[in-house]
């Protein structure tokens, strides 16, 4: 077991991470929360499988793990996380048994058994999207073709500080701090690995392994041209600079260290780092909050100012943001759910007009014009019967 510094730290890292506010302050994010439900289901059958061998909670898990790349492709990180949790569970790494090749072929062929469902899932699900001209995957380009974008990416996980609001001094100092200990922690883990329990191997193993399952989702071609130091691009990063984190703090605190002084030093250092990470990563959510309240003021005003439309009344809204340094509604699908809830209706249309466009002349239509220098929405024409 780990000390319980070491638990508290990361404790404290997964509360004060503000990550990924765009959950709910976007109306149709609600696929990420289904997919972290599933996510969680399949990982809790999958272990409750391992630890009592029932094929119920296998099923269950394989059921959960199909709802889950239903919800969001970013489930896919879980074909790296199961064998690799299945693997660490058994003991196979940080044991003697690891050495015996007899026990390595039975685990593996174990492993294949119960992972090749899981697979001819994945496959299944993403031949059909594929089919149905589902195309929000990336390129067929090797990761390793740049090392400058692959430089470019690791620079911006280890300080995701958003160029518009921090200056590149401030960046490059939050980077610095990170890759100090990104140093320190590889050469303590190195240097004391083999006096280390098999247990502190085994979760440094499988810390490791999340780090590079939480890039899996990130477009592949994210060591290819890299990503820079921008709200758009940094965002996508926060889970992997989280895990990095936690993979330092345990790295210093748990396999070097050992004398108060250098403890306490590092203790100090990893708390100015996750600060100013925290500090970083709040401001980068500032346009989500601007976005939400967007989301939430549009409904609210049309129906104040249209308290009861008659049926089949035409809505037209003309310069609605759809991007405002962060996803406000994703076009007018988006648009048109979120104000049919608030009228809680279904028998209303809803169109999006742009600067240059003109609502069609009839009957029943009301025209909505956002203000963006007063943030206001104003009812500018309506026809009735």
């Amino acid at each position: 077991r780990f000390s319980g510094i070491s638990s508290a730290f990361a404790s404290i890292l997964f509360v004060s991470m503000p990550i990924a506010p765009e959950v709910v302050a976007w109306p149709a994010a609600s696929y990420d929360l289904f997919a972290l439900f599933f996510m969680q289901l399949t990982l809790i059958l999958y272990l409750s499988f391992l630890e009592k061998g029932k094929s119920g909670f296998y099923l269950g898990s394989l059921v959960c793990f199909i709802a889950a790349l239903l919800s969001k492709e970013v489930s896919v990180t879980l074909m790296v996380i199961l064998p690799s949790m299945d693997l660490l569970l058994r003991g196979i790494f940080g044991s003697e048994d690891y050495k015996n090749p007899i026990i390595n072929r039975v685990i593996l062929k174990s492993l294949a058994k119960h992972m090749f469902p899981f697979m001819l899932s994945l496959l299944t699900i993403f031949t059909v999207r594929t089919a149905q001209g589902y195309h929000d995957s990336p390129p067929a380009i090797f990761p390793f073709l740049t090392l400058r974008g692959t430089a470019r990416t690791f620079w911006t996980i280890l300080s995701p500080m958003n160029e518009a609001i921090f200056n590149s001094k401030e960046t490059n100092i939050i980077g610095g701090l990170v890759f100090f200990l990104f140093l320190l922690s590889v050469i303590s883990i190195i240097y004391y690995w083999k006096n280390k329990p098999s247990s502190y191997k085994r979760s440094m193993i499988f810390l490791a392994v999340y780090f590079v399952a939480s890039l899996i989702p990130i477009n592949f071609w994210v060591f290819y041209y890299g990503f820079s130091h921008s709200l758009q691009d940094s965002r996508y990063l926060y889970i992997s600079m989280a895990s990095l984190i936690s993979i330092f703090a345990v790295g210093v605190t748990e396999f070097g260290m050992h004398g108060r002084i250098r403890k306490s030093l590092c203790y100090g250092i990893i708390v100015i780092t996750v600060t100013f990470s925290v500090i970083g990563v709040i401001n980068n959510n500032k346009p989500w909050q601007a976005a939400e309240e967007i989301c939430l003021y549009v409904p609210e005003e049309t129906r104040r100012l249209l308290p009861e439309p008659h049926p089949g009344a035409q809505l037209y809204f003309k310069d609605v943001p759809m991007w405002k340094s962060a996803q406000v509604f994703m076009g007018e699908k988006a648009l048109s759910i979120a104000i049919k809830s608030v009228y809680k209706r279904e028998d209303i249309n809803i169109h999006t007009l742009s600067s240059e466009e003109q609502p069609p002349d009839s009957d029943n239509s009301y025209l909505f014009v956002y203000d963006p220098t007063s943030s206001q929405l104003k009812l500018e024409q309506h026809r009735n019967y």
